[in-house]
């Protein structure tokens, strides 16, 4: 039987036209059979076909025997251990490693040098943090041939790849042009678009933009080739029009999760997502296969989230506090490289709840959030941005020489927002705590962080990069004099960049007097207290140790409590008191009040036949409510109307094996459960 993953691929490949060039050193690669260890930068434009780039190389490579590894970069934690993490965890899925396998540099070497392996990470640049150690740690213990690394990414090749004279020989980029006009004739001709009057049409208003050309080719395979003039300007209107009405709904799930596995989709859809309607997803030009799952496209995700929000502001929130209850319900059942993962979706998804003096932290546009990796030219910019705000900090002369400093030694920790015309308006720096940046903190700070953690400092002074599980933020300045933005909208794209997906899994620190941002640092959680034990003179003698632990901290409680989701009161009844068997029991009495009443389950909720009853009829008739689907009502129909029947019957009766029928009721007695609860 062909199997889904087949059908995906030769879909991709029909649809994809061009980049024959580009493709051309992926083939190359491959055919030498001794071909050196190399790395490819892939950037561009947004909409202008990066992951479809990808997509089309690991289909290639899959086809020639290469062995293949995926992660996207916004789904693995900005560390070391992150990233190999990351790569462990899509090995044990595809290639069923043992689970318990120690994520060690070593062990990760090992197992890519098994064989010739093609490794893409899609958005490359949401884990710039480690670029460094990636290009001086990682990549130099590969085997010297073998691998090809595959780096997708909006942003250029950087500063430190171009100059590393070492790499000069292995690195390649390639910067995505949009399509000509004998590809956009080609891509016509096989989405059905024939009349030469139409494909002049479409390349001159779509500029040779992929994503604008999928989707009118969508848009005119639904209304016919006679539906001109079509906008070819990307909107939320035109991108909804190419989605039939069954799928919206997981549209709209898309709108506010970063990515969803299928597992995801269909506990969070109220409509069952067959096989069918899977394909017929995947097949959306702007619905992107992920390492996961599936994820809009970003500029799609930004218009129709934009749209959602005025249009239905109040289904928005409702179906935000859906996914974050069943977020955090996986996050409390999730290991420690699997906890990583849902936190900065769980961050992602409730990034518009996060306000710094009325005004929201993390924008909705990502475009909007993106901080760049730092150029020596922009240290003139960033020295006179931190003399503006010199009243903040504890020694503006000790914090100009240490920025001076990160620049020669440390350029990678150091990020920059950038206006449209390229000017820096705000930069963060920070970094990972290992033997060689404690030293150089001892060494600009003496004593600090030796109160801060006496306990910890020996360790800190000799671990490795890889060792590190501390984050530390040491300078962060803003702009307070762009027209375009505002203060408060600058601070909060840098809490963004260190918040959002890049130290989830880590601990996260900071030292200071600044009490500007204490409030959104407590609403995150942030533990504060007293740096003691500095002698009286020291200049962080009356400083604060914010510290947040991703690791130890309830964060789920803690998104919980964001949303005004009110805990369990503790006199309720346990969810364990209540037993599968007094559910099954009464079930069969809901037309029954008086038998209802006596039940063991009307005993244990203190509720009378009647509230029982209408609450039971909300389960089995209602609208599913989270974590209830359809598919688990249909077994609880079933328990109510048709009890005498047998297990094989039961099974039968739903098409589904006796397996599956235990483990859906088995779900579906928890959600009512839990619901009851409620």
């Amino acid at each position: 039987m062909e199997k889904l993953i087949e059908k995906l691929a030769i879909e991709r490949n029909r649809l994809f036209v061009g980049r024959s060039a580009e493709l051309d050193m992926i083939h190359q690669w491959i055919g030498s059979l001794n071909a050196p260890t190399q790395v490819l930068f892939v950037s561009g434009i947004g909409g202008i076909g990066k992951t479809s780039f990808m997509m089309r190389a690991l289909d290639i490579a899959m086809l020639a025997n290469v062995r293949t590894m995926w992660i996207d970069g916004r789904m693995c934690t900005e560390t070391p251990t992150g990233f190999m993490e990351a790569l462990f965890d899509h090995m044990k899925t595809i290639e069923e490693l043992p689970s318990q396998r120690e994520t060690s540099l070593h062990n990760l070497i090992h197992e890519i040098s098994k064989g010739r392996t093609l490794l893409c990470i899609d958005n490359y640049d949401a884990i710039l943090k480690i670029d460094g150690w990636l290009r001086e740690v990682f990549l130099p213990r590969l085997p010297s041939t073998g691998v090809l690394m595959l780096f997708v990414s909006r942003q250029n090749l950087s500063e430190s790849w171009q100059h590393d004279l070492a790499w000069r020989n292995r690195v390649s980029h390639i910067e995505l042009p949009p399509l000509n006009r004998q590809e956009v004739t080609q891509y016509g001709f096989r989405t059905g678009i024939k009349k030469s009057v139409d494909i002049e049409r479409l390349h001159t208003e779509s500029q040779g933009l992929p994503l604008a050309l999928a989707l009118t080719s969508e848009k005119l395979t639904l209304v016919g080739q006679e539906a001109w003039p079509i906008s070819l300007r990307i909107c939320a209107e035109l991108l909804r029009e190419v989605v039939s009405p069954d799928l919206q709904e997981v549209l709209d799930l898309l709108c506010i999760l970063p990515q969803a596995t299928l597992k995801q989709i269909r506990r969070l859809a109220r409509s069952p997502l067959n096989a069918s309607r899977l394909l017929q997803l995947s097949r959306i030009s702007f619905v992107r296969p992920t390492a996961y799952g599936f994820a809009l496209h970003d500029v799609a995700r930004h218009y129709l989230m934009e749209d959602f929000m005025r249009r239905d502001l109040e289904r928005v929130r409702s179906l935000r506090k859906h996914i974050v209850y069943e977020l955090v319900r996986e996050l409390q059942s999730s290991d420690d490289i699997e906890r990583s993962k849902h936190i900065s979706m769980l961050i992602t998804t409730c990034r518009d709840a996060f306000q710094l003096d009325a005004v929201a932290v993390f924008a909705h546009d990502p475009k909007q959030m993106q901080m760049e990796p730092f150029h020596q030219q922009d240290l003139p910019y960033l020295k006179r941005i931190l003399q503006e705000q010199a009243s903040y900090a504890v020694s503006i002369n000790t914090d100009l020489v240490v920025l001076q400093e990160l620049a020669e030694q440390f350029p990678d920790c150091i990020r920059v927002f950038r206006s449209k015309d390229g000017t820096p308006l705000a930069f963060v720096a920070g970094f990972y705590l290992y033997d060689k940046t404690t030293k150089f903190h001892e060494k600009h700070f003496p004593e600090v962080l030796e109160k801060a953690y006496p306990h910890e400092i020996d360790t800190m002074r000799t671990q490795t990069i890889e060792q590190a599980n501390t984050f530390y933020h040491l300078l962060a300045a803003a702009s307070e004099n762009d027209p375009e933005y505002r203060f408060q909208q600058l601070i909060g794209i840098i809490l963004a960049d260190s918040l959002l997906v890049r130290s989830a899994g880590v601990r996260l620190v900071m030292i200071n007097t600044y009490e500007g941002i204490t409030a959104i640092l407590v609403r995150l959680g942030y533990k504060m207290r007293p740096l003691a034990g500095l002698p009286d003179g020291h200049p962080f003698q009356y400083a604060s140790v914010r510290e947040l632990d991703w690791q130890t901290s309830d964060f789920g409680a803690q998104i919980l409590e964001l949303f005004e989701c009110e805990p369990r009161d503790d006199k309720k009844p346990s969810p364990t008191n209540i037993s599968d068997k007094s559910m099954i029991s009464a079930l069969p009495l809901v037309k029954d009040l008086n038998r209802l009443t006596q039940t063991e389950l009307a005993h244990i909720l203190g509720l009378t036949g009647t509230d029982l009853q209408h609450a039971i009829d909300q389960l089995l008739w209602g609208d599913p409510v989270y974590p209830l689907d359809q598919r688990m009502q249909l077994v609880l129909r079933q328990l109510s109307e048709a009890a005498h029947l047998t297990a094989e019957d039961a099974a039968d009766r739903l098409h589904v094996s006796r397996a599956t029928y235990f483990r859906i009721r088995r779900d579906a007695l928890s959600a009512m459960k839990e619901l009851l609860l409620r």
